[in-house]
């Protein structure tokens, strides 16, 4: 499989559960950890689609890459489809392994606040 090069946008790459339980501490409203790999076909079009939600919704954004994460944080997630990911909004969590960009964005339109825009016209 051909390697894809794309950029993450993420605020934070975690490799360890220790970074990923610390993540959730300090998580604010929302925390979306975005699960993926560069040899993935698939997860430039999902990294392109959660950097456009960051426009309209209200979110922290973790990226951790599955082949360089250390074997604590892959038990945890237990990930076997990419892309994959984790939405943690107050007591409810929600994921989804093999998900698409149309499945991250209706997680996020539904469990995220809108972004408060005061320059838009009104």
């Amino acid at each position: 499989m051909a390697t894809q090069e794309h950029e993450c946008c993420a605020e934070r790459t975690i490799r360890t559960l220790d970074e990923w339980e610390a993540c959730k501490e300090t998580m604010g409203d929302a925390l979306l950890l975005q699960m993926g790999s560069p040899q993935c076909v698939r997860c430039p079009a999902f990294t392109k689609c959660i950097d456009a939600l960051k426009a309209e919704w209200k979110f922290r954004h973790v990226y951790a890459n599955m082949h360089d994460v250390e074997e604590d944080l892959y038990d945890e997630l237990s990930v076997t489809q990419l892309p994959a990911y984790v939405l943690v909004t107050g007591n409810s969590t929600l994921a989804k392994e093999g998900a698409t960009p149309e499945q991250i964005s209706q997680a996020v339109q539904t469990a995220c606040a809108a972004v408060l825009n005061l320059e838009e016209d009104f």
